[in-house]
């Protein structure tokens, strides 16, 4: 019987053994996979992070250049109108002076007309001098 209860102890030993092996085995194991979800996690919310920071950048990056269109438009627009500004100014100077010009040419012709006519008044009284002149001397040599 005490041999038997030895066998028996020992049986019940090598199976604790065998059992706290095996639940050791499987604690190893366990641990192994909760460490490997752990990294997988880890790895995961890093991929994340990253891809926030990406998304983060592409729209900072998109912003500035909207940023930098609207700037370039609002430059474009106000280089335009400075031009148009300036091209209007030029435009006025330039009909200024065509209408000085005009009125100048006009003038000269008033005065182009005014010297004729005062020429043909000239010739006018000088050919009634004459012909007084001559009727005076006619009269006289009649008499």
């Amino acid at each position: 019987l005490a041999y038997m209860q030895t066998r028996e102890l020992a049986a019940t030993r090598v199976q604790a053994a065998r059992r706290g092996q095996l639940a050791r085995r499987q604690v190893y194991g366990m641990r192994e996979e909760h460490a490997r979800q752990l990294q997988e996690q880890e790895e995961q919310r890093l991929r994340q992070e990253e891809e926030e920071r990406l998304r983060q950048e592409e729209a900072e990056r998109m912003r500035q250049e909207e940023e930098e269109l609207a700037y370039m438009q609002t430059r474009e627009l106000a280089a335009t109108r400075v031009q148009a500004a300036r091209r209007g100014q030029l435009a006025r100077r330039q009909v200024y002076g065509m209408r000085e010009e005009h009125a100048r040419q006009l003038q000269e012709q008033e005065e182009q007309r005014l010297r004729q006519e005062e020429e043909e008044r000239l010739r006018q009284e000088e050919a009634e001098r004459m012909r007084q002149e001559e009727e005076e001397l006619a009269y006289m040599q009649t008499r």
